[in-house]
């Protein structure tokens, strides 16, 4: 899904109109510079930004039609060329070309969906859907990267699945985020392990693992992290399998923060693991 620049089709209807007007010879350096813009955004047009027309060929041929008289010439030199003028006809076919273009525009810009997006909270819109990865440093986005599944992408689905309203879509893509993570995490400790261990047993594994942890300090962390794991598999990850279960906006964005710390902790975990081994 890809964002649509409304300043460009503005700059696009604003240049292209008045050369619907324009029937008259006219010196050939201020057509230059009159058009530089449009023939930028017209070649945008052609490989479909902002928008994808249904056929492209008007674009085409009336950017033709403007660079094979803005285009100097081989062999020509000097000013003089720019200080002429365009026949008058050339420019009345400019202007026709121009006309239809504008009305093929007319008739399909509406058909073109594109839709406001409120901001929710304290969460931006563009980064959800841009760059939802700015939640964790390069160290835990290598690790998501890592792991089986590749988790960061369900997290980056979770992100515009809130950024656009798809409530439980986004809960559903961050508890599977999560769960990839705790089976690297699981595997960690118990190598023999399938990749599809249930998130339950997950749990219940790494919590008689860390009853052995000598460290105090880190036995009580882990502790709380795999206590609120276990609330999330039991207050969310489990009804979210079922289609009678349901989010709505605040409890989408109070799921996915949630789980956003909750990947970061794991993580963690994980890399101190992995320094522990070496």
């Amino acid at each position: 899904m890809d964002r649509i620049n409304l300043r460009s089709l503005y700059e696009l209807g604003y240049m292209l109109h008045p050369l619907t007007t324009q029937h008259d010879t006219t010196n050939r350096g201020d057509f230059v510079m009159e058009t530089g813009l449009l023939r930028l955004r017209l070649g945008q047009l052609r490989r479909g930004d902002p928008v994808e027309l249904r056929n492209e060929t008007p674009v085409k041929t009336l950017l033709e039609a403007i660079e094979e008289v803005v285009n100097k010439p081989d062999g020509e030199e000097g000013l003089d060329w720019y200080s002429g003028e365009i026949e008058g006809y050339r420019i009345k076919h400019i202007s026709q070309l121009a006309s239809n273009l504008e009305v093929i525009l007319f008739n399909e810009f509406p058909l073109c969906h594109s839709y406001m997006i409120s901001e929710e909270g304290l969460e931006s819109i563009d980064t959800l859907i841009q760059n939802p990865q700015k939640a964790f440093d390069r160290k835990t986005i290598s690790e998501l990267e890592s792991c089986a599944g590749n988790p960061l992408d369900d997290f980056k689905e979770s992100a515009r699945c809130l950024a656009f309203g798809f409530s439980t879509a986004c809960g559903f893509h961050v508890v599977r985020a999560a769960e990839a993570v705790l089976r690297k995490w699981h595997q960690l400790i118990k190598p023999q392990a399938s990749d599809d261990t249930q998130w339950n047993n997950c749990i219940r594994e790494l919590i008689a693992e860390n009853k052995n942890e000598q460290d105090d300090e880190t036995k009580r962390r882990v502790g709380g992290l795999l206590s609120m794991l276990d609330s999330l598999r039991d207050a969310n990850r489990n009804p979210l399998m079922h289609p009678e279960m349901s989010l709505d906006p605040s409890q989408a964005t109070s799921l996915f923060k949630l789980t956003t710390s909750l990947i970061s902790s794991m993580t963690r975990e994980i890399i101190r693991i992995q320094r522990l081994a070496h």
